[in-house]
C-alpha cells in the first residue's frame, strides 16, 4: 500500500513543478513532452465497431483511416496527465527509468534525484521488511526444533515407550 501511495504523490509532485515551470521562466517537462492518441479520420470512412461488424467496411479500409497524432500533455486529460507522471514516477522510482520521459532543467533535475532516492529507500524497506519475516519465521522453526527436541529427549530419559 505504501509504494503505490508514494509513487502517486511522487507523480502528482512531478507534474506540477513541470506544469509550474511557465511562470519561472524555464521550460518545464509538461510543456515539452506530448502523447500519442489515435483516431479515425471520419471525412474518408465511417469508421464504427457496426460497420466492421456488418463488414460494410473493411479491416484494411479502417486501417487507413487511422490516424496518429501528437497532443501536448498540457493540452490531454487529467487522466492521461496523471497517467503520464505515474509512468514516470515508477519508472523512476525503481531505477528501471527509460528516459522517454525527461528533467528539462536543474529544478526538475534536483527533483529526480529527490525521486531516485525516495525509490531506493521504498525498494530497500520492502526488501528489509521481508527479510525480517524470513528471519523470523527461520527463529521461529529453530525453536520448534529444539523444543521437539527436548521432548524427545525427555522421552528417552524417562524411558517412555513409542506409541
Amino acid at each position: 500500500f505504501r509504494l503505490p501511495f508514494v509513487s502517486h504523490v511522487v507523480a502528482c509532485c512531478w507534474y506540477a513543478l513541470g506544469a509550474s515551470m511557465e511562470g519561472v521562466g524555464f521550460p518545464g517537462w509538461v510543456n515539452l513532452y506530448s502523447i500519442a492518441m489515435s483516431t479515425y479520420e471520419w471525412s474518408e470512412v465511417n469508421v464504427t465497431q457496426q460497420a466492421l461488424d456488418e463488414e460494410a467496411v473493411t479491416e484494411e479500409q479502417a486501417a487507413a483511416a487511422l490516424r496518429v497524432y501528437n497532443v501536448p500533455l498540457s493540452e490531454a486529460t487529467p487522466f492521461q496527465r496523471w497517467l503520464s507522471s505515474l509512468y514516470w514516477a515508477v519508472t523512476t522510482m525503481s531505477t528501471v527509468g527509460y528516459g522517454d520521459i525527461l528533467p528539462t532543467n536543474w529544478i526538475e533535475c534536483f527533483f529526480v534525484i529527490i525521486a531516485e532516492l525516495l525509490g531506493v529507500i521504498a525498494f530497500g524497506y520492502i526488501t528489509s521488511s521481508i527479510r525480517q519475516f524470513s528471519s523470523a519465521s527461520r527463529a521461529v522453526e529453530a525453536q520448534s526444533a529444539l523444543q521437539h527436541e527436548a521432548l524427545q529427549n525427555f522421552l528417552h530419559e524417562h524411558r517412555v515407550p513409542p506409541s
